[in-house]
């Protein structure tokens, strides 16, 4: 699946130097850490094709035949089924999520926070191997940094999910679901840190490299609006369930977990990327390494080469990275799909839930989940990179692959958002919800099929864009 997990955050087909050495260390920190939550010997598994990263749901044996090594360790499988009720529906599972919660805020991220402070300030003067092992080390954390991010800040989607399919067979006659109660929540006001990035491959400039403009968090109305709207269904809720106590009672669980989980997801995910100048900052030195021995022409042309190639002798490099740049150019503009072979029976309902419902569907130009309510219509704007944000003009619809931190500033602008992938609580559907602009996420091919100019009705609802 190419839009699952860490898929979600690369929008583009990733950079050589990228795929042969940076996502490598992602992946075996989020491999140990998998590992050490599991207590079995497994991994994630991933390939690259034509450029573009895809990844399969369930995780592999590592190095072992995992039937028996089960047969040596069996207690683990005690520990599994623990594991299973929180993975499954996280909502019954409130002190597991609380306890990886903390496990987040009181260590993970204070470890991340410390590597990246101490690591900073001795890049400027640092030699190339000084360079490579803070890559691995930072790297390897930021990979551990994903794995919870899966497992807390993922769980949001499950709860909010619960919490609809609640209003629908208790509250259907109020038209309420989880896209209205979840909105306009203190703590989770869009944000564009310096640190925010277009995608996880670090070819890609940060938001504080790019100079683009602040979030407009504060924009008054549509906030007060969203913060308006969802203390009213609320109260619409609460008097609807006021003669049925026990439905009342599990509708306040829901909501509040709901509502705490959407904070948390949206500090979480901000913070993934707090590594990125400094892994930035490494690479550029490294190209200004190879830059001053005659082996590349800029320093950027790093992001072009091999792990094995900044490591060995200076020698001209300048023709290979010309190649490739030229053929990562020209995978930018495949349409690469959305999975390759047919899920295991284990990943079948992931892949249900993360495919959007590509092409048109009664009568729609294209269709995928309805994230944010609302209707707008408006002339469509495809943009593939936040640095194109100028094109985007106040009341447009923004037609995208997927957003990150980096695109609130142009959500903050754009009469309403369609993405290609996306779940409820995807970045694109949270930060709707904060400006009040309608959302339909996981379409599919959304930015193949709709066109610059077009004049489209964007449906958050119904999840459905139709000619205006």
């Amino acid at each position: 699946m190419r839009k699952f997990r860490l898929g979600e955050w690369l929008p583009e087909p990733v950079t050589p130097l990228f795929a042969d050495w940076l996502l490598p260390v992602l992946e075996r920190g989020t491999s140990a850490a998998l590992r050490a939550d599991l207590g079995m010997p497994v991994r994630t598994v991933s390939t690259i094709v034509n450029g573009w990263y895809y990844t399969s749901p369930p995780p592999r044996p590592d190095g072992v035949p995992l039937g028996r090594w089960l047969l040596r360790h069996p207690l683990v499988l005690v520990r599994l089924a623990g594991l299973v009720p929180f993975i499954a529906r996280p909502q019954l599972a409130t002190a597991e999520l609380d306890r990886r919660t903390r496990s987040w805020l009181e260590d993970l991220l204070p470890r991340y926070r410390r590597a990246v402070a101490d690591a900073t300030p001795t890049v400027a003067s640092a030699s190339p191997a000084a360079l490579a092992a803070i890559v691995e080390t930072v790297g390897g954390i930021a990979g551990e940094y994903l794995w919870s991010t899966w497992t807390v800040a993922g769980s949001q989607w499950k709860i909010e999910a619960a919490l609809t399919r609640f209003c629908r067979r208790h509250l259907a006659g109020l038209d309420v679901d989880a896209a209205v109660l979840t909105a306009a929540l203190p703590g989770a006001e869009p944000d564009l840190p310096d640190h925010a990035v277009h995608s996880l491959d670090w070819y890609w400039p940060t938001a504080g490299e790019s100079g683009r403009p602040p979030a407009a968090s504060g924009q008054p109305g549509p906030v007060r609006e969203g913060l308006a709207r969802r203390r009213e269904a609320e109260d619409r809720c609460r008097a609807a369930l006021a003669h049925r106590p026990r439905q009342g009672r599990r509708f306040e669980r829901l909501l509040r977990l709901a509502q705490r989980y959407a904070v948390v997801r949206e500090q979480q995910t901000r913070a993934l990327s707090l590594g990125w100048p400094l892994l930035r900052a490494c690479a550029l030195r490294l190209g200004e390494h190879l830059t001053a021995s005659g082996a590349i022409d800029r320093p950027a042309d790093v992001f072009f080469c091999t792990y094995a190639e900044i490591g060995s002798p200076p020698r001209d490099l300048s023709a290979a990275v010309a190649e490739r740049t030229a053929t990562w150019q020209r995978q930018r503009r495949l349409v690469a799909p959305f999975q390759i072979g047919r899920p295991p029976r284990l990943a079948a309902g992931v892949s249900a839930r993360m495919h959007g419902t590509p092409g048109a569907v009664g009568g729609a130009l294209v269709a995928g989940q309805g994230a944010s309510p609302g209707r707008a219509t408006g002339a469509v704007r495809v943009i593939l990179d936040p640095a194109d944000g100028g094109r985007l003009r106040p009341g447009e619809v923004l037609v995208t692959r997927t957003t990150t931190p980096a695109w609130t500033p142009l959500l903050a602008v754009a009469g309403a958002v369609v993405t290609d992938i996306g779940t409820l609580a995807a970045h694109a559907s949270l930060v709707a919800r904060e400006f009040g602009i309608p959302a339909v996420v996981g379409t599919g091919d959304g930015t193949a099929r709709l066109r610059d100019g077009q004049w489209v009705v964007v449906d958050g609802a119904a999840g459905t864009v139709t000619s205006a």
